[in-house]
């Protein structure tokens, strides 16, 4: 019997996730009126909407796990055994797949030669550590030997994208190790000379700025982000300092990365920058103006730093602020006042130049792994970042509320040699269940975070309000938080109590658009009546609740090949889809046929009104399958052999309720069209093939 994911979390959501009252009634917070900054339209829409819903899992490979002793480093960068490789990756991708995830980020596999220091300019180097992170590379075209070999990328990649998961590279390309090995094709970027560049200190700073104002430094990175998707087919870049590259070189990167991820269907060429700063900066130098946008995405330094501040504590060991901060102008504000309206930023709660949460916690003095609230504290961080609208990434060992254990305080003195700088603790060995640690090896409290994180990210695939939806802040202030997300007619509150007390947030009938349904706790798996035009919404110690406004709870049928049939939508003439569903490899293929009729401005681009059909294949994961759409060159039917298209036209959504109702919604890019359509089988010979293969978890 498939187990969906709110009876799953009903179990933790009884036994682990509830701390004790410490109050006989519950405070009641009266809303009828929305309260604080929101997002009136979700930056998830048109042709880069496919990233809204990336759920990446960050992998620091030096750290991660051992899977052949024939390739380590013997020493590195943190507290890890410094052994991990691109096999044992490969053996952990089960795992990360099964949490929920479907993207993975490898920090660089680039060479970075362990064996010479670094290089400065006007200096001497002596950081010989740093190479086994890969941020100081020498070659940009060859996978460091200590890693593996370039035969164990490709397995990595094709093995990934045959469990659903997307895979992005770390694109260090604003600066080098020095004494760069040439191009496949004899290129080299160009120094810098200007102090700027280097922090204002040429001579201590490790390695080499490149100066993008020389155009061979544009074309040697140009190789570089085409190379990997080409010859390997990674699905991306994550982009190291990005504030190094002028949006220039951003814009022209960008357009390379798109043009050859087009030519791999379904590969969303994903760019996502790192600006370690404020929302205004981050604008500045990664997303660039509404009239010239840069890059779509980068990571949401300011509301990771809301959500610390109110969760656990910051890096200086501020913390204790209140709820309300998560949606301050320079934190969830900056989405609809500072970023451009189609920015995507991206939202995690560490990295590997971060403190561990877990550490934060301890940090600040907040809690320890022996507390019940330690635990707590992880799961509403999660629901939080649930809740995102925009992708999201998990550094890896969060998922187990992993800690640099005996560690706690902020160390100043020598740490690099101690072995306990900030980002020293980041790096911890890996804990893969099954692969490196069994279940007896983790606390129970691990094992049940872990369940707890599958569910959310399940939450988070059945319920897109969560990932695509438009924010509107309802309610926060020393106690409580609470949003409203919609989406596509679905409405989703998320809310979360940080207190040791009893709260009650009454929620007004008016703030909703339809009439007040029940709602449907999908943690709990059980229904919240409204009651006289309110929602009230108990919200017990240290808790959190994802409340869908429906009458029934959210499907979660998973994906099988009882699904392959003829299906179509009643009330919208000439449309019919073809599904085919290949269990082996996770993915389904579609055949779209539709009809235009009136639309002449998209007749110029699309060819003449009238029939024509669309293809999409492509991995899926649960009930949700997010492709690519491809059209037949020309599309009539009866004016030759139709010849498939060879780049996206835009993205098609497939989110199945049951065996017998799928809801596929879609984006075309060029002329800007978008819809949903329920679809219902033309016949229903495989219904009972259908929930037979769902009811034994096929």
């Amino acid at each position: 019997m498939t187990i969906t994911a709110p009876t799953y979390v009903l179990r933790l959501a009884c036994a682990a996730f509830l701390l004790t009252s410490t109050s006989a009634a519950a405070d009641r917070i009266e809303v009828d009126t929305a309260q604080g900054s929101s997002q009136p339209k979700s930056a998830c829409v048109g042709p880069r909407a496919r990233s809204c819903d990336l759920r990446t899992y960050q992998v620091m490979v030096e750290a991660f796990v051992d899977g052949d002793p024939a390739h380590d480093y013997g020493d590195g960068y943190g507290t890890s055994h410094h052994r991990g490789d691109l096999r044992g990756i490969i053996q952990s991708l089960d795992f990360i797949a099964g949490l929920g995830m479907n993207a993975l980020w490898l920090t660089p596999v680039f060479d970075s030669d362990a064996g010479a220091p670094q290089e400065r300019l006007g200096g001497t180097g002596t950081d010989l550590k740093l190479d086994a992170t890969g941020y100081f590379t020498r070659d940009y075209f060859r996978v460091d030997p200590r890693f593996g070999t370039l035969a164990d990328l490709r397995e990595l990649v094709t093995e990934a994208h045959a469990r659903g998961l997307y895979v992005l590279l770390d694109g260090v390309f604003g600066h080098h190790k020095g004494g760069l090995v040439p191009s496949p094709e004899g290129r080299l970027p160009v120094d810098s000379t200007d102090p700027a560049d280097y922090d204002g200190n040429p001579a201590g700073y490790p390695g080499r700025v490149v100066d993008y104002d020389a155009p061979e430094t544009l074309a040697f990175f140009e190789e570089v982000a085409r190379f990997w998707i080409r010859e390997v087919g990674v699905d991306g870049w994550r982009l190291d300092q990005a504030y190094q590259v002028p949006l220039p070189a951003w814009r022209v990167l960008r357009d390379a990365v798109r043009e050859e991820a087009a030519k791999r269907p379904g590969n969303p060429g994903y760019l996502v920058a790192e600006v370690f700063d404020a929302a205004d900066r981050i604008q500045d130098d990664a997303f660039g103006p509404a009239n010239d946008p840069a890059l779509d995405s980068a990571f949401d330094f300011p509301v990771r730093y809301a959500t610390v501040g109110v969760l656990a504590g910051e890096e200086s060991g501020f913390s204790r602020r209140p709820p309300s901060v998560i949606d301050e102008p320079w934190a969830f504000g900056a989405h609809s006042g500072t970023y451009r309206e189609a920015a995507l930023p991206n939202l995690m709660l560490g990295n590997h130049d971060l403190v561990r949460f877990g550490d934060l916690l301890q940090r600040a003095s907040i809690a320890n792994p022996e507390d019940a609230l330690y635990w707590a504290r992880h799961r509403l961080a999660f629901l939080l970042q649930g809740a995102y609208s925009g992708p999201i990434t998990r550094y890896y060992g969060e998922e187990l509320g992993d800690e640099l254990p005996g560690y706690a305080s902020q160390v100043t003195f020598d740490c690099a040699n101690r072995g306990l700088c900030d980002d020293h603790v980041a790096r911890t060995s890996g804990k893969v269940p099954g692969v490196t640690v069994t279940a007896a090896d983790l606390l129970p409290e691990a094992r049940e975070l872990l369940d707890f994180h599958r569910a959310v990210m399940a939450a988070r695939q059945a319920l897109p309000a969560l990932s695509h939806g438009s924010r509107a802040h309802l309610y926060s202030d020393s106690r409580v938080y609470a949003d409203l997300k919609r989406y596509a007619g679905q409405e989703v509150i998320f809310a979360m109590n940080v207190t040791d007390q009893d709260h009650t947030l009454v929620l007004d009938g008016s703030l909703f658009e339809a009439r007040l349904p029940d709602a449907w706790d999908v943690l709990e798996n059980r229904p919240v009546p409204a009651t006289g035009g309110a929602l009230a919404v108990d919200l017990p110690p240290q808790s959190g609740r994802y409340l869908l406004l429906a009458d029934e709870a959210p499907a979660s049928l998973q994906i099988n090949p009882g699904l392959n049939d003829a299906w179509f939508e009643p009330a919208t003439a000439g449309q019919g889809v073809f599904i085919n569903v290949f269990p082996d490899r996770r993915q389904l293929f579609l055949a779209w046929f539709t009809f235009d009729a009136e639309l002449s401005d998209a007749s110029a681009r699309l060819g003449a009104p009238g029939q024509r059909w669309f293809t999409a294949f492509g991995p899926y994961q649960a009930n949700l399958a997010e492709l690519d759409l491809q059209m037949t060159a020309g599309g009539i039917f009866d004016a030759g052999a139709p010849v498939p298209g060879t780049e996206p036209v835009g993205r098609v959504r497939l989110e199945v309720r049951d065996c017998t109702r799928i809801v596929m919604s879609y984006e075309h890019d060029d002329p800007p069209l978008s819809g949903t359509l329920p679809l219902q089988r033309i016949v229903p010979d495989n219904v009972a093939l259908c929930e037979t293969l769902d009811s034994i978890g096929q």
